[in-house]
């Protein structure tokens, strides 16, 4: 199963419930544009990747339903350097699945079932420095699954299963 298929002029990222993609890949990798072959040596993901972002600079934020991202642990959450392998400084923590991401600025924003990430108690939503992981202190606070996430600038518009987020009734 295919769940993220992003298209780049040099190569096409797919991500989902497989565990290879030709080669045994893992469940993230990048595809040649042309071939259609493994374009680079993506770290291997040893769960779901529900969402991936570009991280604006040749890398992806991915997040899902994992452990492990290469040899390293991450859990649910990861960012991959140009090039495909880990960055070993950026790790969040997720402690359940993440749904969905998106990236704006400096700031990476990533809702789906945790209760915890980025060293902060943040329930089902959160905004992270891009940098560190670090949880900022944005906190919206949604009572049940974030399933999608759409950001222009500073607005931050959320789909999903909750009733209350940021305070507010919001079915």
């Amino acid at each position: 199963e295919c769940d993220v298929i992003v298209a780049t002029p040099a190569a096409t990222y797919i991500g989902g419930e497989f565990t290879y993609v030709g080669p045994s890949t893992g469940s993230f990798t990048a595809l040649d544009a042309a071939t259609g072959a493994p374009a680079l040596p993506c770290a291997r993901v040893n769960g779901a990747v529900n969402a991936c972002v570009s991280d604006g600079a040749g890398g992806w934020y991915i997040g899902g339903y994992f452990t492990r991202v290469g040899t390293a642990v991450r859990n649910n959450i990861a960012h991959l350097l140009p090039g495909g392998a880990l960055d070993p400084a950026w790790n969040p923590n997720a402690d359940s699945a993440v749904w969905t991401l998106a990236v704006s600025g400096t700031t990476v924003y990533a809702g789906g079932d945790f209760t915890s990430i980025g060293g902060q108690s943040r329930n089902c939503i959160a905004a992270l420095d891009a940098a560190t992981g670090a949880a900022t202190a944005w906190d919206p606070n949604a009572d049940s699954t974030v399933w999608t996430l759409a950001v222009n600038g500073t607005t931050v518009c959320v789909g999903g299963s909750f009733a209350t987020i940021g305070g507010q009734v919001r079915n």
